[in-house]
């Protein structure tokens, strides 16, 4: 903190600024040296409506970088400044130990360094581990209305129910549904679940003998059209 504001946080709309896993605790922050201060607000606000989830909501706290305080504070001095507030603080504990700087070349020597570092980089531990969320929305298309409620936890869609103003493309959303539900709640579990339900479709038409079977539309184009304006609907919502 510097008087009432603060110059550390950490994005924690969905995941907290701590974790603990089995015998490991991981923690994290951000310095605030010479940062965007009109993004912070974007970055920490989901900017949807309707979306609940069980997540630890961030605390809104006034901010303020470190540069308003000092012309020359920059990534360096700072690590300095903090390197001797540390040896001040452990002098006694510390002898003649000296800060080891952690590069590439050092991190590549340490084995559990890299796989922790993989393991963070990883779709799993980004995403596998969001807090149970639901999220509901709409749109006016040229072929009508749809809304969607969508139910995620551990980044997988659990359960989606699309409801359309037109009753003749009930069938086809009972489709989407099924195709979703399973899927990852990204862009490309999205897209290939999208993709899949074109196919169901087309092989339900099928074997019924009738186009008309799933959502009426005039032809497979007209079909693909309207998947391909549900996909971009719920890309864009994500």
């Amino acid at each position: 903190m510097i008087e009432d504001f603060k110059i550390s946080f950490s994005l924690n709309y969905q995941h907290p600024a701590f974790k603990l896993v089995a015998a490991r605790a991981y923690h994290h922050g951000t310095m605030l040296i010479d940062t965007d201060l009109n993004r912070i607000g974007r970055y920490l606000t989901a900017g949807k409506r309707n979306l609940i989830t069980k997540g630890v909501e961030s605390v809104p706290s006034l901010v303020t970088n470190l540069r308003e305080y000092s012309s020359t504070m920059n990534h360096y001095s700072f690590c300095d400044a903090i390197i001797e507030d540390f040896r001040e603080h452990y002098r006694s504990h510390l002898n003649d130990t000296q800060p080891i700087y952690v590069d590439e070349s050092v991190i590549s020597k340490i084995p559990k360094i890299v796989e922790y570092r993989e393991e963070f980089k990883s779709w799993d531990w980004t995403f596998g581990q969001t807090p149970e969320f639901t999220y509901e929305f709409e749109k006016s298309f040229a072929w009508g209305c749809m809304k969607a409620f969508f139910k995620s936890k551990n980044g997988i869609i659990t359960a989606v129910t699309l409801t359309p103003s037109d009753m003749k493309y009930e069938n086809l959303a009972s489709v989407i549904e099924d195709s979703l539900e399973g899927n990852k709640y990204d862009s490309d579990g999205i897209t290939r679940a999208i993709t899949k339900s074109l196919v169901d479709a087309q092989l339900s038409n099928i074997g019924s003998g009738s186009v008309a079977t799933l959502p009426t539309p005039s032809s497979t184009h007209e079909l693909r059209q309207i998947l391909a304006d549900i996909k971009n609907w719920i890309l864009e919502s994500l």
